[in-house]
């Protein structure tokens, strides 16, 4: 994807977490309505206190165009993507108790001050600037197919950096077919290092056991880090999003479905680096997956 249009999209995004501008003008003989792309409502400017700023005889009843809309909503709750807050999970209302335009529903369950922003939104509607290291990668009109037939796990990156500090990175997606046999999973890779040792840290859905795992890559040696059971059943047809929040000190790796299934992995002090920084991205081993966006948040 255009570094451009994701500035102009971060712009827009940044322009609907003000307030809105009152608007002033009207039509002769009725109300003045105007049309309304993105849910939220004004009243005209009232200097004189009558409910009737533009003097048509009507009260004020119009809805402002202060952010126009991409024409996409991936969460499908009436806000386009880059009106939105939190453009993965449903938040109507744009409900952001700290104010710092990251709505409520993005943030860490545990401490709202651990994120402040949507860093990078992809909804996977185009090629997005993705590059895949083996395996077979298919752009949809809405999402992206990944399929790794061998054990070892192939993955896709983008080139936007986890620089350090605090972060979360997001994958949801819809199951796919899995191999017999092998270590079956989906989900997200981070803190990669593109060099000759090729080094990463992954958090995953793992299909054949039906468990949330870490898994680390140090140049040398692919590691678990850890494992839990997900609580509740999963089917293919449910949408499900793998994510994982590092704070500098600990880790956690959570999963969460459409059908209520659920799990939380935490690497402590000492089982994780003081800090993590490299690409981030999608990965799949002897699975098929169907990726349904990607976000990283600071």
């Amino acid at each position: 994807m255009d570094k451009l249009i994701w500035i102009a999209a971060a712009a827009a995004l940044v322009a609907c977490s003000g307030g809105d501008p009152p608007e002033f003008g009207g039509d002769a003989g009725g109300s003045d309505t105007d049309v309304d792309t993105d849910s939220d409502t004004d009243v005209d400017s009232d200097t004189d206190g009558d409910g009737d700023s533009d003097a048509d005889g009507g009260p004020d009843t119009d809805t402002d165009t202060d952010c126009p809309g991409d024409g996409h909503d991936e969460d499908g709750d009436g806000r386009d993507d880059n009106c939105d807050n939190c453009p993965t999970y449903g938040n109507p209302g744009q409900e952001d108790a700290d104010e710092d335009g990251l709505g409520d529903a993005c943030e860490a369950s545990w401490n709202a001050e651990l994120l402040g922003e949507v860093a990078l939104f992809l909804p996977l509607t185009g090629a997005d600037g993705w590059a895949a290291d083996g395996g077979t990668w298919t752009h949809g009109s809405d999402k992206v197919t990944g399929a790794a037939a061998i054990a070892g796990g192939n993955y896709v990156y983008e080139s936007h950096a986890i620089e350090g500090g605090a972060f979360s990175v997001e994958v949801t997606m819809d199951g796919g077919l899995a191999s017999a046999s092998g270590a079956v999973h989906s989900g997200l890779v981070f803190a990669r290092t593109v060099d000759v040792f090729n080094e990463w840290w992954a958090c995953v859905y793992e299909e054949n056991s039906d468990t949330l795992s870490v898994w680390e890559n140090d140049g040398i040696f692919l590691g678990q880090k850890g494992s839990v059971p997900i609580a509740g059943t999963s089917t293919d047809s449910a949408w499900r999003r793998v994510r994982v929040y590092f704070n500098g000190v600990s880790l956690a790796c959570t999963y969460e479905e459409e059908l209520g299934a659920a799990a939380t992995l935490t690497l402590d002090d000492g089982q994780v680096p003081d800090a993590m920084d490299g690409t981030a991205g999608m990965r799949v081993s002897n699975n098929t997956a169907f990726f349904r966006s990607f976000v990283i948040y600071r």
